[in-house]
């Protein structure tokens, strides 16, 4: 007897690119989550200050961040970015995050 499975569920990826403070960001469970900082220069970089639990690091790099999204019964949670380095020095973006089971 041979037993074969197919995978018909993907990874969805939700982009945000230089969110705004206080963004609003919603992504169902299961999926990726990346945040993207551009023109930050060469001396300055992002770092995650504080995260919801349900969001998993995938990678982390100076200006882009990956997560995985799991469910939470939170309603909405706060992913806290801040800057370091560079002119803008303690520049904080909280994103809000909602995820959907």
């Amino acid at each position: 007897m041979s037993v074969m499975q197919t995978m018909s569920d993907t990874i969805s990826i939700h982009t945000v690119r230089d969110p705004a403070a206080g963004a609003l960001v919603e992504i169902d469970a299961g999926n990726r989550l990346d945040v993207r900082f551009s023109g930050t220069g060469l001396v300055s970089r992002w770092e995650v200050v504080d995260r919801p639990c349900n969001l998993v690091p995938l990678a982390v790099g100076r200006t882009s961040f990956s997560f995985l999204a799991f469910r939470s019964d939170v309603p909405v949670q706060e992913l806290v970015l801040r800057r370091t380095g560079g002119v803008r020095t303690g520049e904080t973006r909280v994103v809000r995050v909602v995820t959907h089971p």
